[in-house]
Order: structure tokens, then sequence, then C-alpha cells
């Protein structure tokens, strides 16, 4: 058994014996693979109230929810702040997905992405003086000045 250097999905190796186990278990990655990412393009992020930037400080002062079209789950992202650098990423951790559970861990941040880690969504993008929210997966909304 061996996986892709991408999405880390399992197939068997060469003449390996029983090869439908692993198999089964690479199309079961694969449709869930597909499953997110269908549920990503149907799921939008709302709320929020009123959101600043200070120094290095992104608050907003109303609940985000993270609403998955498919599923109707939502995920309560409760007011507050983070530290976010310029250039810096904000993400969710810790999600169920597909998302049918509204558990929420925490916000990260990092110079980077979340990757191709299905349990992390992207939340806020900073440029400079401006905070960019990511609406869904293909989505930016600009929303600090």
């Amino acid at each position: 058994m061996t996986t892709t250097s991408g999405l880390a999905i399992t197939y068997p190796t060469e003449f390996e014996n029983p090869f439908t186990t692993t198999f089964a278990i690479g199309i079961e990655e694969v449709d869930l693979w597909l499953r997110c990412a269908l549920e990503d393009a149907l799921t939008m992020l709302v709320g929020g109230g009123n959101m600043a930037l200070v120094t290095n400080t992104f608050s907003w002062d109303a609940a985000l929810y993270l609403i998955a079209g498919r599923s109707g789950q939502v995920v309560t992202i409760p007011a507050g702040s983070i530290t976010l650098a310029d250039g810096y990423v904000a993400w969710l951790t810790g999600l169920t997905r597909p998302l049918v559970s509204a558990t929420l861990s925490s916000i990260s941040t990092g110079a980077a992405g979340p990757g191709w880690d299905k349990t992390k969504w992207p939340l806020f993008y900073r440029i400079g003086t401006n905070v960019y929210l990511f609406r869904n997966v293909i989505g930016l909304e600009r929303v600090t000045v």
C-alpha cells in the first residue's frame, strides 16, 4: 500500500494481495475528496458584524456562520479577535468533513494557508491594511480598509 504525493490517496502497490482491500480504501478517499470539493463550492461564510484591523489585531463584533449548502449544517464562530500579521491567512481547525457537525476547535494563523487538510477552512487573508474574508473557497470580499 502506498499513497499519492498530493492528496495522500491510498492505492495498491504492484502485485499487492489482496488488491481489493487497498483499492476500496483509495476509492473511499477519492469519494471523500470529491464530496468535500462539492461542499466547499456550496458553503458560505456569513455574518461577523463590524470588523476592524488595529495594528495586527483583527476583530469582529458578531458571530460568523459557516453554512454548508448541502447538509445545512452551521458552524458558529463567536465574536472575537485574532492576531493577523500582514500576508498571513487565518483558518478554522478541527472541522468534521463533510460538515456534519458544528464542532469548532480553534482559529489558527500562518504565512501559508491550511493546505490540503480537509479539517481546515480558510477565513481571512490580510494584505497590508486590508483584510479579506473567504465567503467561500472561490470568493474573497474585502472587509476592512
